[in-house]
């Protein structure tokens, strides 16, 4: 037990469907006994693996679905009427990813029934809140910015 006593700590997280997307949500504990009480000031937040999917913002739902075209073995690709070369993707709360330990990092592109995929080349890492580590390995609070050029699919 702690502080000399017997007694256990238990904690039941009741309606956990009532999450909000985009949210990460950290438990503070506040108790008291004959020895005093302890306040959420007083204890650092506690972080655990079952953090929200990472979230792509960036290209937005407006900009969807992302056109590509193949004209004599060139990509184009269209977000909205911009045509670009590659694609810029901005993923909030993806995990740590260091492509020197691990490896290459896969993008799916599928049309109709196929799928192909191409490597993502990882642009920077930044904190996108006050209490957000670029080296924190569930990657929370962290904004990824990776880009990719669409693979050409056989016609």
């Amino acid at each position: 037990g702690y502080g000399g006593g017997a007694e256990r700590l238990g904690l039941v997280v009741e309606a956990a469907g009532n999450l909000v997307a985009g949210s990460v949500y950290f438990f503070r504990i506040t108790s008291s006994n004959a020895a005093g009480s302890s306040y959420p000031s007083q204890s650092p937040p506690v972080r655990a693996p079952w953090k929200l999917v990472p979230t792509i913002v960036y290209p937005p739902i407006s900009l969807q679905p992302v056109r590509v075209a193949a004209t004599e073995g060139s990509i184009t690709v269209w977000l909205g009427s911009e045509a670009q070369q590659s694609i810029l993707l901005q993923v909030v709360d993806l995990p740590h990813y260091d492509p020197q330990t691990d490896g290459a990092m896969s993008i799916a592109f599928t049309m109709g029934d196929d799928t192909l995929f191409a490597t993502a080349t990882l642009v920077s890492r930044f904190a996108s809140s006050p209490e957000a580590d670029v080296n924190d390995p569930l990657g929370i609070g962290v904004t990824t910015l990776i880009t990719v050029a669409p693979p050409s699919f056989p016609s």
